[in-house]
């Protein structure tokens, strides 16, 4: 999320959502934005089931079950005590199993990454008391009571990325040595593939090339707990681990969800299936918090390594927003490359004798970075790239537009919008608070970007509903859940 209006902007004043129409979010004529009835304390995302039950996380780590007309009194699953909310972390991607029921059978499973606490019960900054977090993810099967309520059998728990050793070290954790770019979203692909996405777990507040948070690591030793730090030593080199394949962090991974490992069918296999070169489907990614599958592509046995094409959007540092397209094995460059551009502050960086083993940007060719579909700039609308595609609904072509933070979307599929929105994806920029969508043909060619929506309401999630086909969206400024209807009144 955008790095300088962080501090002021995520984090609002729990409130009530009121069933209704969203009277500040402007949006085109015959649209409406309808808010569902919720009562959410900062919510940052939400999964459908495909009776259209919706899962809606809150940050501190508590999910909320929702019928479409009213919430469940009772949470599916609060884990506040393990969730380190501090900053932009805490509990941040959830996922359903596919054939997703509550029956605690074998496809009742509730997935959810997020940054732990390594103090349980306490939200520590990234480096009070030299306690670091990491991000885990765990899954849970879910069980429908007597009552009908929907709950987790926290019996069921199991860690499938971030287990930590009895000495501190968590080999298979997920970066998180500042207070945001962790944990991310996390879906399933049409070959039963989990993909879940990661920040570089690195500061924003400077050029951060590693060294500046000793205690994160695993030769540091706390000197009251006895713990080593919990990430391992190569880690230590900031925002470059997005380029490392020994690390987690700063990728699109593509896990086996029952045992949390690679597939021989990854790019990067390196014939270990529980190692992290193994686990990486794209790489090069500063901040994925949010993406989407594209309906219609991939292929349904895992072993061919053809998921679904998906589009994230990216967060970027000082100058610059993206959407991504991923089909496997990217390299998106960060942080030698922010949007289209070489990043200047990364790419100055002097190893000299690096025993890290930190890339050196100069020679990373080009050829190597996988453009973006769309980047926007922070300042300046001009510089929207590539030009040449942005237009109103008419045709007409625009200049351009500004944001600072990306956030992924979803495709609207079928059902009553306008025949022209069929295959559109819906995306978002949560710190501008501004919807367009994006068109593109069947090889992911950049045709369109259009304006759709305005005053938001800090737009942080989008998703598809299962049965009418509309898209939702969490608006995290208001607490709110809103869907987006069509009804052809002009």
């Amino acid at each position: 999320m955008n790095d300088t209006l962080r501090p002021q902007l995520l984090f609002v004043a729990a409130g009530v959502a009121c069933a209704g129409l969203a009277h500040g979010v402007e949006l085109p004529a015959g649209f409406e934005a309808v808010a569902i009835p919720t009562n959410l304390t900062t919510p940052t995302g939400l999964v459908f089931a495909a009776d259209g039950t919706m899962f809606i996380m809150e940050h501190a780590g508590i999910v909320r079950v929702h019928d479409g007309a009213s919430q469940q009194a009772t949470a599916f699953i609060d884990l506040t005590a393990e969730v380190n909310q501090n900053g932009d972390r805490g509990l941040l991607g959830i996922a359903l199993h596919p054939g997703f029921t509550p029956d605690d059978g074998p496809t009742s499973w509730v997935y959810l990454q997020y940054t732990v606490s390594p103090v349980p019960g306490r939200d520590l900054g990234y480096n009070q008391d030299d306690r670091y977090s990491f991000s885990r993810l765990t899954r849970y099967r879910a069980v429908t009571t007597g009552g009908g309520d929907i709950v987790a059998n926290l019996a069921s728990r199991q860690v499938l990325l971030g287990h930590k050793l009895p000495n501190g070290i968590v080999p298979d954790g997920i970066t998180s040595c500042h207070d945001s770019h962790a944990s991310g979203a996390m879906a399933f692909a049409e070959d039963g593939s989990l993909l879940v996405a990661n920040g570089d777990g690195a500061h924003y507040d400077f050029r951060d090339s590693g060294g500046a948070d000793p205690a994160c690591f695993a030769n540091f030793v706390h000197p009251v707990t006895g713990q080593h730090g919990p990430m391992k030593v190569y880690e230590d080199s900031g925002a470059y681990r997005a380029l490392d394949l020994r690390s987690l962090a700063g990728k699109l991974l593509r896990i086996d969800p029952e045992t949390g490992r690679g597939y021989p069918s990854n790019p990067y296999y390196d014939g270990d299936p529980a190692s992290n070169a193994s686990r990486v489907w794209a790489l090069g990614l500063r901040n994925p918090y949010r993406f989407a599958p594209r309906p219609g592509t991939g292929a349904n046995d895992p072993a061919l390594g053809q998921p679904n094409t998906i589009y994230l959007g990216d967060v970027g540092w000082n100058a610059w927003e993206e959407t991504d397209v991923v089909h496997g094995g990217e390299n998106f460059g960060w942080p030698c490359f922010e949007g289209m551009d070489e990043q200047p502050g990364y790419q100055n960086f002097e190893r000299g004798n690096d025993p890290l083993g930190r890339p050196d940007c100069d020679v990373i060719p080009p050829a190597l970075h996988a453009p973006p579909l769309l980047a926007w700039h922070h300042t300046d609308d001009s510089a929207l790239a590539p030009p040449g595609f942005y237009f109103d609904e008419d045709g007409n072509p625009l200049e351009g537009f500004i944001g600072q933070t990306s956030t992924g979307g979803a495709f609207y599929a079928s059902g009553n919008y306008p025949a022209q929105y069929r295959g559109r994806y819906f995306f978002g920029d949560y710190s501008s608070s501004w919807i367009k969508t994006i068109e593109t043909d069947a090889n992911d060619n950049l045709v369109a970007v259009r304006d759709f929506g305005s005053d938001g309401e800090g737009p942080v999630d989008f998703e598809r509903h299962p049965r009418n086909g509309d898209i939702y969206f969490v608006a995290i400024f208001t607490n709110s859940v809103y869907r987006i209807r069509y009804t052809g009144a002009q």
